[in-house]
């Protein structure tokens, strides 16, 4: 993802990006000095430019491009190059972007759990073998070993 601003803009436009709460951006889309609200989706590769508004719970499909100044209204679908309207979401739709949010924040949680503490039982076995670190390794193996058993 890239994320740009601009210095300064026109009156009423922001020189930030400002991101609400549940939202999923795909790979490679670009946001460029936008606001962007609550519960919205956009797909990957899309670009979304200087001055543009996403209203709560809007879709922006993949590889779209939102013009500059453009304002996507709160419950609808967007898409293409410039992206134009496509379908009003249902309530369905609305509650399966803000769980797959969910899903997403707990992938991340794991993420960041495996990075904490990444080193395994098997990992650890296999550095031995090879002799990197051993004495540092082996009581780090130790205390896992150690922990199974009690």
């Amino acid at each position: 993802m890239f994320i740009h601003t601009f210095t300064s803009l026109g009156i009423g436009v922001p020189s930030s990006v400002n991101i609400g709460k549940n939202v999923i951006i795909g790979h490679r889309c670009c946001l460029c000095s936008c606001i962007i609200d609550d519960d919205c989706l956009i797909g990957p590769g899309s670009s979304i430019m200087e001055g543009a508004r996403l209203e709560r719970g809007c879709v922006i499909t993949p590889y779209s491009v939102v013009p500059p100044g453009r304002l996507i209204p709160s419950g609808q679908v967007w898409g293409g190059s410039p992206a134009t309207f496509i379908k009003e979401l249902e309530e369905s739709s609305k509650k399966e972007i803000v769980e797959q949010s969910y899903k997403h924040v707990e992938q991340a949680l794991d993420h960041i759990k495996q990075i904490a503490n990444p080193v395994n039982e098997q990992e650890l076995e296999d550095s031995m073998t090879i002799g990197r670190y051993p004495d540092a390794i082996t009581k780090e193996l130790e205390a896992i070993k150690a922990a199974k058993t009690i």
